[in-house]
């Protein structure tokens, strides 16, 4: 392991803003303007998919996200091209730095973070692709295990929740009775 600079493997811009009023409701692709999730659907993409994402400006600015299908990236949003690695591997290693990239903030009614900035992090990287594979590889089953633990639980609550309206429906019948 090493520490690397961003801008030493890979390119990096920022998208094209769409105004919010002109997205559509029915669009194919994803619309990202920074943030967490996407701000709505638009009819075209201006990014491939299998993309790492990097939020420039507002409150998430330093989100890392992994946009796995085309998107149409928005004016406050860093999309990272021509990568010399795995993408899912720099995605995993940025998004574990994305406290630090988040402290990269300047600015105090808009917070956002500098181009250069983002070019010059430094983070630990091993160039060995075959280890960035392993590493790849445990950290999507540990994705999927998570995702799949947290539905189970969203299952769960929702059992919960109509058990407790059963119990209170029941219990007032017997009142009326």
């Amino acid at each position: 392991m090493s520490k690397i600079q961003l801008k030493d493997i890979c390119s990096f811009s920022k998208g094209s803003q769409i105004n919010g009023d002109e997205l559509i409701e029915n669009g194919e692709y994803d619309y990202l303007n920074g943030g967490i999730n996407p701000s709505g659907k638009w009819s075209n993409f201006n990014v491939s998919g299998d993309t790492i994402t990097i939020s420039e400006g507002g409150n998430s600015c330093g989100y890392v996200n992994y946009m796995p299908n085309p998107f149409w990236c928005g004016a406050h949003c860093y999309y990272l091209y021509d990568l010399r690695c795995n993408v899912k591997y720099l995605y995993y290693a940025l998004k574990s730095q994305q406290d630090r990239i988040m402290k990269l903030r300047s600015g105090a009614c808009m917070p956002n973070i500098k181009k250069s900035d983002i070019g010059s992090f430094a983070f630990e990287y091993t160039e060995e692709t075959s280890i960035q594979n392993i590493v790849v590889s445990n950290l999507d089953k540990i994705t999927r295990l998570i995702d799949l633990c947290n539905t189970i639980l969203e299952k769960l609550d929702l059992l919960v929740k109509s058990r407790c309206v059963g119990e209170m429906l029941f219990t007032s019948e017997e009142v009326e009775a």
